[in-house]
């Protein structure tokens, strides 16, 4: 694991080095990781091994830049073309990662990390490792080298970043999504009362809000419950709201109407159930069509997959094929 030092200033910690003469944090025991008091220590897998075997070919960090090894000689040293030069070097000269530093900053804490990554790594990858221990999506992560925001970086290389060097990361406000299931909107011939689905999601999230279709000629009232499905005892309910009033659309400028809940966790992969009761209705309700079983936010790669629901005692109007609860609204669950 990458080791991580959260301080508020930089006199928590220093550089000390180890049995092999290599440069560790070091820092005071009473630093609060998160919520927690611990005690943070330096993984031994975070100091690269350089007694390991460099295969021809293996691209690695050297004092003189990158290069490929070439061959390994007797006396135990390897010859690295660098451009177009050969190079000696003993293996402890030799890096197949780089090491950085990331000075996070979030809300009241400044995140200390080194973080060890591949040459060839993108930026992506590398928004992926941060995210890893402060609990957050990638998408909101800014990386400042230099005085710029990192964009559309196919990978780190092209930077010309080097061992050691230190970077400065934001963390972006969580931003509210969403995703449509249904892909198209028709008027229903008969009522479609009950409707229920089911899904799971494959990263924890907070649900923010649901879309409910409108009436084209007449204002409509929902029960709205949501319940997740456990093994051992009988689903738990979760959310409750009866009598949402939804008012008709009959211009038909927008056949969703968008109704904020109180947040709720939703937790990966457990499943879900969403009911939406319809009390008055008739057959110019709007409702979906050409219902997808797997959507994904295109920005955060979130998938959701959908499945048909049972309601015990009631006719489901509303399958993954067609039917009501179009639109779920959400945004991506921290701990920062």
């Amino acid at each position: 694991m990458d080791s991580v030092l959260i301080t508020k200033n930089n006199t928590d910690c220093c550089w000390v080095q180890d049995k092999f003469g290599r440069n560790i944090l070091s820092v005071k025991d009473d630093l609060k990781f998160g919520k927690k008091n611990s005690e943070i220590n330096i993984n031994e897998n975070v100091i690269i091994d350089n007694s390991e075997k460099f295969k021809d070919g293996l691209e690695v960090m050297t004092a003189w830049g990158l290069g490929k090894v070439v061959a390994k000689n007797e006396s135990g040293t390897y010859t690295i073309k660098i451009e177009q030069t050969e190079v000696e070097f003993p293996p402890e000269d030799i890096k197949l990662n780089y090491s950085v530093y990331c000075c996070i900053l979030c809300k009241d804490h400044t995140y200390w990390s080194e973080i060890k990554l591949d040459f060839n790594s993108s930026l992506t990858a590398f928004k992926k490792k941060i995210s890893s221990f402060i609990k957050c999506h990638p998408s909101q992560i800014v990386i400042i080298y230099n005085g710029n925001k990192l964009e559309n970086i196919k990978n780190l290389e092209e930077l010309g970043i080097y061992d050691k060097c230190i970077f400065l990361v934001a963390i972006k406000d969580p931003q509210e999504l969403s995703i449509l299931r249904t892909r198209n909107v028709k008027t229903s011939s008969k009522s479609p009362e009950y409707n229920a689905i089911k899904f799971t999601v494959n990263q924890d999230i907070m649900l923010t809000g649901l879309g409910f279709y409108k009436n084209k000629l007449i204002d409509v009232f929902y029960d709205l419950f949501i319940f997740e499905e456990c093994d051992d005892i009988d689903n738990k309910l979760i959310l409750s709201e009866k009598k949402i009033f939804v008012q008709k659309d009959e211009f038909e400028e927008n056949e969703v109407y968008k109704h904020k809940i109180n947040l709720i966790e939703l937790k990966e992969n457990a499943v879900y159930q969403i009911h939406q009761y319809l009390h008055n209705s008739d057959s110019n309700q709007f409702i979906g069509i050409k219902g997808l079983p797997n959507v994904e936010e295109k920005n955060t790669y979130i998938n959701f997959k959908f499945y048909n629901c049972e309601i015990a005692g009631r006719h489901n109007s509303t399958d993954v094929d067609e039917g009501m609860i179009p639109l779920l609204y959400f945004f991506v669950k921290t701990e920062i």
